[in-house]
């Protein structure tokens, strides 16, 4: 006679937990990498534009101000004929590219941070500081903690050291033992971060979609569908228009010069 097994209150509550945890953990991962294509996606656009558009457009409007000084020019000269003609000012070189701003140091050295801002970071950073770590495992975890609350610090943003706080003291690593009360307070909380995060990147998703980069990439995409390359197409058009000013810039600096 085979005895059966039962599980306690406890195991039947863990093994119903950890169900929940990993269609917890599935739909973050899968909305995780969605957010991260996205992103990918976005960036190379991003690039793209600004190699093929952002130096066109520059110099058109560099052109169209210099155009629009003769014109101005010339109707001055035609109210006083008497006035000789000036040529425009060449177009101001933009600034010398400025020292890359530092990283900021700890709340100590920033007194005009603010104070809930600089306690919060202390808490955190006394909570998480790699020094603390009680292996190399656990090191990696603090050192990632560390990088989000200076990044958080650096932004001035509360609730995301707020955040960071709350997820290490309810770390599920921080839970010792092996027993199953153990485990189910870990799974807990695992769950818990799972709930936290997804409606993060929910809202990092819902972002993206309202970025106005973002229809332009949907604009584009559906134009590779006919087989177009709406960047390339757009450069051809500054092209022409850049080429167009240039002619008139030129016949209005002959005009000017024979007077």
């Amino acid at each position: 006679m085979h005895l059966v097994r039962r599980l306690s209150p406890e195991q039947r509550e863990l093994e119903l937990k950890k169900v929940q945890l990993a269609a917890l953990e599935s739909l973050l991962a899968q909305r995780q990498q969605e957010l991260d294509e996205r992103r990918t996606a976005l960036e190379a656009f991003e690039k793209r534009y600004l190699e093929l558009i952002r130096a066109r457009r520059l110099k058109l409007d560099e052109l169209l101000e210099r155009l629009g000084q003769l014109h101005a020019q010339k109707v001055r000269r035609k109210r006083d004929p008497s006035r000789p003609p000036r040529m425009p000012p060449p177009h101001p070189r933009p600034p010398a590219a400025q020292r890359p701003v530092p990283a900021p140091g700890p709340p100590d050295d920033d007194p005009d941070a603010d104070p809930t801002l600089k306690a919060l970071f202390r808490a955190v950073a006394l909570a998480v500081h790699p020094d603390q770590a009680r292996d190399e495992a656990d090191r990696a975890r603090r050192h990632a903690a560390m990088i989000r609350a200076n990044s958080a610090y650096a932004g001035g943003d509360i609730q995301a050291l707020t955040a960071i706080l709350t997820e290490w003291q309810y770390a599920p690593e921080h839970v010792d033992g092996a027993d199953v009360g153990a485990e189910l307070v870990r799974v807990i909380r695992r769950i818990a971060l799972c709930q936290q995060r997804l409606p993060a990147v929910e809202k990092q998703l819902a972002d993206l979609q309202h970025d106005p980069l973002m229809d332009m990439l949907r604009m584009s995409q559906e134009a590779q569908r006919f087989g177009r390359d709406m960047l390339a197409e757009k450069a051809a058009a500054l092209d022409e228009e850049i080429a167009a000013a240039q002619a008139m810039l030129r016949r209005m600096q002959a005009g000017d010069g024979s007077r």
